[in-house]
């Protein structure tokens, strides 16, 4: 019986020592062929830099908006209900516009002409009734109950202006992200100005030529490197 003890033990000890032996040798093996590392996106960040979009800041112009909401029955005329604030800032030649969002999610604008403006107030609603009538028809699958129409108030001109994501908040103040030489990033805070709803003008803290970060920035930290995947 101890002498069949012994030999099961001697046999897994046997068994043991083999298989440590291939484990051993196949970690040898790997090291000696495998030498590149494995990737990972902390390790690409650390070599190529994280990956962000970036624009030139250049000379751009934004147009100074008020909106109002229409309604419209078939799809050309629109009805609006404006105080009198808006009412004095019309006329029958202001530039207005709507936005749709297409099938395929892109902005269609549609221009539209002021054919009336009323000088008395609607007594059901205490406002006053502005019809339009657009260019062009709005499609069925377009259609729906309210429209947001923009009235061109004004031009800017020759002003610095960024998308609103671009923009980050810090102790409420405002800073943006530069790009030094070699890609390094680091914060720059500014001032704001006029906001459209979509786009911001930065009214002091950046120049023309500043290259800022447009897209990325959740990921980014104070000198951090970057790799530019886009340029606007």
């Amino acid at each position: 019986m101890t002498k069949n003890l012994f030999i099961r033990f001697f046999l897994y000890f046997i068994l043991i020592s083999v298989f440590f032996v291939s484990v051993f040798n196949k970690i040898n093996h790997i090291k000696k062929n495998n030498k590149k590392e494995i990737p990972t996106f902390i390790g690409e960040w650390n070599k190529n830099g994280k990956p962000v979009y970036v624009k030139k800041v250049v000379p751009e112009n934004i147009d100074i908006i008020e909106k109002i909401t229409a309604t419209t029955t078939d799809g050309v005329n629109l009805v609006s209900f404006v105080n009198l604030e808006i009412k004095s800032i019309l006329t029958y030649n202001s530039t207005i516009f709507i936005e749709l969002n297409d099938k395929d999610e892109k902005i269609k604008r549609i221009y539209a002409k002021i054919t009336n403006i009323s000088n008395n107030i609607d007594y059901k609603t205490g406002m006053y009734i502005v019809k339009l009538k657009l260019e062009t028809k709005i499609s069925n699958d377009l259609a729906k109950d309210f429209y947001t129409c923009y009235i061109v108030k004004n031009k800017l001109k020759n002003v610095i202006i960024l998308n609103n994501e671009s923009i980050k908040k810090e102790n409420d103040k405002s800073f943006v992200f530069l790009i030094k030489d070699e890609n390094i990033v680091y914060k720059k805070y500014i001032e704001l100005g006029y906001n459209d709803g979509f786009n911001q003008v930065i009214a002091k803290g950046l120049n023309f030529g500043d290259r800022v970060v447009v897209e990325g920035m959740s990921i980014l930290k104070e000198n951090d490197k970057i790799d530019i995947v886009k340029n606007f």
